[in-house]
């Protein structure tokens, strides 16, 4: 049942640039932050949909937006965002994609850098007269994850988990014995469950193209598909 709606589109207080995906996290004070990353910004809102502010992020220049993941009881947030993707000196490809986890005060301003992981790897695709820049499908992916006093980071596709203090000291791994399922006994049935995601008959036509090719797809499956913490952590 809709119970109401807030913002619209545009550059102004509370207003959103793009709609294509939304990071929501719930602040103390009956307020919730929702990021605005057209605008390099987050917007907070009452949890009755009040506006309240506009908060814009302290970033280095060679990084992407940063984008919320989790609130903490004291109103900073951690984020998450990609240091900008460099080229093999060759030519051939992109280095693997680099993720930072940031820890930030509720003004925007960067309180503590938790961790920087390596995550997915891009392929240079050119079909159709059309270059694309698609992740290696089954490439581990970094996940970031917090509860009230820790943060939680898998990468690297392996079963470990790293566990960080709000102040980014790493002060624990959870390691786990995995069922290992090898990529070529899913490959198939993955590139046909994403080509029927595509309605777009001339990007589906790309996307089969490049899952023809033979593509460095890690061996395995990544061990972790995501991350959810609880308040137990």
């Amino acid at each position: 049942r809709h119970i109401r709606s807030v913002g619209k589109r545009g550059g102004g207080p509370g207003e959103f640039h793009q709609f294509s995906s939304m990071s929501v996290c719930v602040l103390p004070n009956e307020e919730m932050l929702v990021d605005d990353a057209g605008l390099k910004r987050a917007h907070i809102y009452s949890t009755a949909g009040i506006f309240k502010r506009t908060v814009m992020f302290e970033k280095d220049a060679a990084s992407s937006t940063p984008v919320p993941r989790s609130c903490f009881a004291d109103g900073s947030f951690l984020t998450e965002n990609a240091a900008i993707e460099s080229i093999e000196p060759d030519g051939s490809g992109f280095k693997p994609e680099r993720i930072q986890y940031v820890r930030y005060r509720s003004d925007g301003r960067r309180l503590v850098s938790i961790a920087e992981v390596v995550s997915r790897t891009r392929f240079m695709h050119q079909c159709c007269d059309y270059p694309s820049f698609p992740y290696v499908p089954f490439t581990p992916s970094a996940h970031g994850a917090a509860g009230p006093t820790s943060v939680f980071i898998h990468h690297g596709g392996g079963p470990e988990i790293d566990r960080y203090t709000l102040d980014g000291k790493h002060d624990a791994s959870i390691k786990w014995k995995p069922r290992r399922t090898r990529t070529s006994a899913v490959y198939e049935q993955y590139s046909t469950a994403e080509l029927q995601t595509i309605s777009d008959p001339s990007y589906r036509r790309r996307t089969a193209a490049y899952y023809r090719l033979k593509l460095p797809v890690p061996e395995f499956v990544p061990a972790v598909g995501g991350l959810v913490v609880d308040d137990a952590e």
